[in-house]
This record gives structure tokens, C-alpha cells and sequence, in this order.
């Protein structure tokens, strides 16, 4: 499903479609793209220049898993455990420092512990992609309600040390931005850019809630 996606492809104009019509089929979800800018080699190019990339926000993502319904909720973010294997969880880590210092838990019992990783694969033919995803440390499985993709990052756009660094740099700087937001529990008025929202978007509709 990823490789039908227009990024970097032949249709870079359709992403954003093909990226919504995709997560609603698979997730029944409504998650809309965040475009991220970040300097990329395109083929061809002489030079890095800026393009806007698509990315799924994780704060997004957990509003839209939590209003989806228990299921999914049990699926996706609490584990066969249940409540109960989210308060073990805890409960064990508090054995340790770095949980009892951790400046995000303030109510162990609705804290979800979250991974976030990468994993290196072809969406197309002789090119390689980073994909950044995140999960929760308590589900189960490796499907893709488990597993939840964030960005695609073409290896070979950015193709120097330097170039891959400051486009990592820029997509922890989205993630950070975004997991501040969902720590806080409420959906930004502005976008990481400081961008006012389009009216008919749903992050519009979620400001402040």
C-alpha cells in the first residue's frame, strides 16, 4: 500500500490522496497528511532543494486510535494486558530512576509508554526508504494498527552523512513537536511552522481539544 503512494514517485501531487484514502481503507480512520519541508536531492537535481514531504503525526494518530473505540484501543495502544497490564507496566518501571524523574508521567495509570524506531525498505524498485514508526511498548504483534508509520525518508536524497543528519534532525524536530502535543493532551491551534490551519481540515476542528 505504501509503494502505491505518489511520493517520490511519478505523481508527487497525488500523495496526499492516495495517503488518505489508504489509512481510512486500512484503519477506518481519518487521518489527514502534515507536510514537513526538508532539503532533498531530487533525481536529476544539482543540488538539495527544499520539498514538502508527507508525514503522520503521532498525537493525530492517538487521537484517532482512542476515538476509533475500545477495540482498537486494546489493539493498538494497551495489549492483550488490558488497564491492568498498563498499571504492572508502570508499576514495575517505578523500580527505576528513570521513570520515577520522567517529566511526562504524571499519571501513571493513563501513561502509554511509546517506541519509537526505524526500519530501512524498498517501496520502489532499487530505492532504499527510512520509514520512522512508533508503537506502543505494551501491544503485541506487528501489524500495521500495531505499528503505526510516521514519514518514508529516501536514502538516496539524501545521500551525504550531512544531508541525512539534518533531515533526520528536521523530522525529530516534527515528532518531538507533536509528542509534546499529545503529552499535553490537547491538538495545537498552529502548526509546527506556526501555520494557521485550513478550515476544512480536521487538526482545525481539534484546536485546543
Amino acid at each position: 500500500a505504501i509503494a502505491s503512494l505518489g511520493c517520490f514517485g511519478k505523481h508527487p501531487q497525488n500523495v496526499e490522496r492516495d495517503l488518505e484514502r489508504w489509512t481510512n481503507k486500512l484503519y477506518g480512520l481519518r487521518l489527514e497528511p502534515y507536510f514537513i519541508t526538508l532539503n532533498l536531492t531530487l533525481p536529476g537535481a544539482l543540488r538539495a532543494e527544499p520539498v514538502s514531504v508527507p508525514m503522520l503525526l503521532p498525537h493525530e494518530w492517538l487521537h484517532a486510535v482512542w476515538e476509533a473505540g475500545d477495540m482498537q484501543r486494546r489493539v493498538t495502544l494497551f495489549g492483550p494486558g488490558g488497564q491492568s497490564g498498563l498499571e504492572d507496566y508502570w508499576r514495575h518501571q517505578l523500580c527505576f530512576e528513570w521513570a520515577r524523574n520522567h517529566p511526562g508521567l504524571h499519571d501513571p495509570n493513563k501513561t502509554f509508554p511509546l517506541a519509537f524506531f526505524t526500519d530501512g525498505g524498498e517501496v520502489y524498485r532499487n530505492q532504499e526508504t527510512l520509514w520512522y514508526f512508533f508503537r506502543s511498548s505494551l501491544s503485541k504483534g506487528n501489524t500495521l494498527d500495531i505499528i503505526l508509520p510516521l514519514i518514508g525518508l529516501p536514502l538516496e536524497y539524501v545521500a551525504t552523512r550531512e544531508a541525512f543528519d539534518e533531515a533526520n534532525e528536521k523530522i525529530t524536530k516534527a515528532l518531538c513537536w507533536s509528542t509534546g502535543w499529545a503529552e499535553i493532551g490537547i491538538g495545537p491551534e498552529v502548526g509546527l511552522y506556526m501555520e494557521a490551519f485550513g478550515k476544512d481540515t480536521i487538526r482545525y476542528a481539534l484546536r485546543g481539544k
